[in-house]
């Protein structure tokens, strides 16, 4: 692969800084041979590795069944799951959203790179606090967008709202607030 140029955008997220010392990490620390020990709980890249629930997986098989021909494709989003899904926000959050604010994508990484893409221009600046989770910078980067770093509260692990607000110009376009924080799990 070093024989073949590949483009600036790609070699910016793979120097970004969390990737050389994952990948570090992952290899040179004893990681990889521990991980998969009797007893070994391992959340650092979000993967357990217990099984997932019974019910769990039978509704993913279910929902795999193709129902007619775009079961897979060209789906803008199924008016049902569209429909519990603005139900459940008004009522958690009790705020009035409407069908038409909600966008649903196939996972986290995707509804992020999309967000990003939508809200923000090339440039346009990123905020987000510090620890971060481990993908934002690449994220962010692959978008065309400018990270910029606030460090939370080191006693407390809550946001720095002062820091924050220090930290908006005029080429702020998002601000990320993630809860519960990974990799805190402060709320």
């Amino acid at each position: 692969m070093d024989d073949y140029p590949v483009a600036r955008r790609v070699a910016t997220i793979a120097s970004a800084k969390p990737f050389p010392l994952l990948y570090d990490f992952y290899r040179k620390s004893g990681y990889e041979a521990r991980r998969h020990l009797p007893g070994v709980l391992d959340f650092t890249f979000g993967d357990p590795h217990d099984p997932p629930a019974a019910a769990y997986v039978e509704s993913l098989q279910e929902a795999t069944i193709p129902r007619n021909e775009i079961w897979f494709a060209y789906n803008m989003g199924d008016p049902t799951a569209l429909a519990a899904a603005t139900a459940s926000l008004r009522t958690h959050l009790g705020i009035p959203f409407e069908l038409a604010d909600l966008r649903l994508t196939s996972g986290g990484f995707a509804a992020i790179c999309t967000a990003l893409k939508i809200v923000g221009d090339p440039g346009d600046e990123v905020i987000y606090s510090l620890p971060p989770w481990f993908l934002y910078e690449p994220l962010v980067l692959e978008a065309g967008l400018v990270p910029v770093k606030v460090s939370i509260d080191r006693e407390t692990f809550d946001l720095d709202l002062d820091a924050i607000a220090a930290a908006i110009t005029p080429r702020t376009r998002i601000v990320i607030v993630n809860t519960p924080n990974n990799p805190t799990g402060r709320i």
